[in-house]
């Protein structure tokens, strides 16, 4: 953990392209050896320092069907809002993180799909309780289709230094679109 807290610690202070495994190493008090054996590069030590929130982030989703509804859309801004508040926290290491890890061409779509599965399976959860007439190819789908609009947004976000409320307020529209999709399907 020591490892991963001088690394957020380096990004908020010199920004992730900065960092170095070099750095890092100084930080913390160990090796560079030491960190390139446990991690293997700079890349994987990042993404998992930015994942370290995930569980946290999943169970506070998954949290959501027990709450008042009140909309599609505002249950999709909730979503956002819960994906921010560890995505806005480090803005050049989600940059850097959505550069690096979510890239298909290098991945392919197996490993893209593991790392959003919690997500997306939370997501699921939460849209099946609250809306228990949602055709299944919806609940397979939004999950990935609300990824899709909040990583693309995120990026706009923070290339444009929004803050989260700006931020939900761009993606506000985008959402409704999809929110009112799921109504039709919903109440139709």
């Amino acid at each position: 953990m020591r490892i991963f807290s001088c690394t957020l610690s380096l990004i908020e202070k010199i920004g992730a392209e900065q960092v170095t495994i070099r750095k890092i190493a100084e930080e913390a008090g160990v090796s560079p050896a030491l960190i390139i054996q446990y991690f293997g590069s700079k890349g994987d030590l990042l993404q998992q320092a930015f994942e370290l929130r995930n569980d946290e982030l999943v169970d506070t989703i998954k949290a959501l069907k027990t709450s008042s509804f009140t909309s599609p859309c505002d249950l999709l801004l909730d979503f956002a809002r819960i994906q921010m508040s560890r995505d806005m926290s480090y803005p050049t290491l989600t940059l850097q993180v959505l550069a690096n890890a979510f890239s298909w061409e290098t991945d392919g779509y197996v490993q893209v799909d593991e790392r959003l599965a919690p997500f997306h399976n939370a997501q699921r959860e939460v849209l099946s309780a609250l809306m228990p007439s949602l055709p299944d190819e919806y609940l397979r789908t939004l999950p990935l289709t609300f990824f899709l609009i909040y990583a693309q947004g995120l990026r706009r976000m923070l290339k444009q230094g929004m803050t989260s409320e700006e931020g939900l307020g761009y993606l506000r529209p985008h959402f409704q679109i999809l929110a009112d999709a799921i109504s039709s399907k919903t109440n139709g």
